[in-house]
């Protein structure tokens, strides 16, 4: 079973060589709203460890460190579903908190937060019902 991710911020990858000479490598740009798929296929590369095929908007094939999947994850440069319902149940506890002080600032912040990370999750459930 895979593991959808959405991306939150844009981020630029590199991409490991696995040749002989292992000298040269290629970056690539992973932009905000992405769908990044990590599939169960995995490899082990003798002195660099575990990689994961991952699958980037159902275009883009390639193996991911698992170490900068980590990386990434706690960066919070990607969010699966579940971290997304938990930062919007936490937004609007904010919001609700915010009008409940009087706070302005609190709910112009939270509220632009909230709506940014609702848009977040209407691209990932619509990523999910294409598949």
């Amino acid at each position: 079973m895979s593991k959808q991710f959405i991306v939150a911020k844009t981020f630029e990858h590199l991409i490991d060589c696995f040749c002989p000479e292992g000298d040269h490598a290629e970056s690539i740009i992973i932009h905000k709203t992405d769908i990044i798929e990590v599939k169960e296929d995995r490899k082990f590369v003798m002195d660099n460890g575990w990689y994961s095929l991952v699958v980037i908007n159902n275009q883009w094939f390639l193996y991911m460190a698992i170490e900068d999947l980590e990386h990434y994850f706690n960066r919070n440069y990607l969010y699966s579903m579940l971290d997304i319902e938990l930062k919007i149940n936490y937004l609007q506890f904010q919001v609700n908190q915010a009008l409940d002080e009087g706070n302005e600032a609190l709910f112009i912040n939270s509220t632009s937060r909230l709506n940014d990370i609702s848009d977040l999750l209407g691209i990932l459930n619509e990523a999910n019902q294409t598949i």
